[in-house]
């Protein structure tokens, strides 16, 4: 961490301080933003942003939970290159055939997974081959066809970067979509009638 980040992020634990109504002394913000400092600057800046986003969260938090935070990205970082690899071996293994031909009977409209279990929906297969968050990951993506083909015009390891980079955004998507509330606080809601 350079110096003006470790400048940037004691004014960071200061104003999480004001934010929360905690009067923290100097000594204190020092050594919160020492147990910090072996942390990415921007990961902990987005672990505060999400520590604040979170309607749960009504204390000031220790360096420990937001060490979680960040660590726990790390775990759902991994994840997501999992998943990439994994899916980059389905377009591999069936590139854009999978949704027209070798492994999908027109006749009779059933799809073979990567078990070879039969499916009467692609996303079925899919699902059984990679899990459900797959399934989102590739419509969002414009489907199969689309994906096959990216795998195939880039190489591997940029394309198994860039999935994982793009999952991992799908994932907090997901995760922010699940915070924000559908009803407004505290007021009636308009009659529709």
């Amino acid at each position: 961490m350079t110096k003006d980040e470790m400048k940037e992020l004691k004014k960071g634990i200061y104003q999480m301080a004001v934010y929360y109504n905690r009067n923290l002394p100097p000594e204190v913000i020092l050594m919160m933003a020492e147990d910090l400092s072996g942390y990415d600057f921007a990961s902990i800046l987005r672990a505060f942003k999400a520590y604040r986003s979170d309607p749960k969260n009504s204390a000031f938090p220790l360096p420990a939970k937001i060490i979680g935070m960040i660590e726990g990205n790390k775990s759902e970082r991994i994840e997501a290159g999992c998943l990439a690899i994994k899916l980059d071996q389905l377009a591999q293994r069936f590139g854009s055939t999978w949704n027209d031909g070798t492994f999908y009977d027109a006749k009779n409209n059933i799809f073979r997974a990567e078990n070879n279990k039969l499916f009467w929906s692609f996303e079925e297969a899919l699902r059984e081959s990679a899990g459900d968050l797959a399934v989102k990951i590739i419509s969002k993506w414009g489907g199969w066809k689309a994906f096959a083909a990216s795998s195939q015009n880039t190489s591997q390891g940029q394309f198994v970067a860039q999935l994982r980079d793009f999952i991992e955004g799908f994932a907090i998507e997901e995760k922010t979509e699940k915070l924000r509330i559908d009803k407004p606080r505290g007021g009636l809601l308009k009659d529709e009638n």
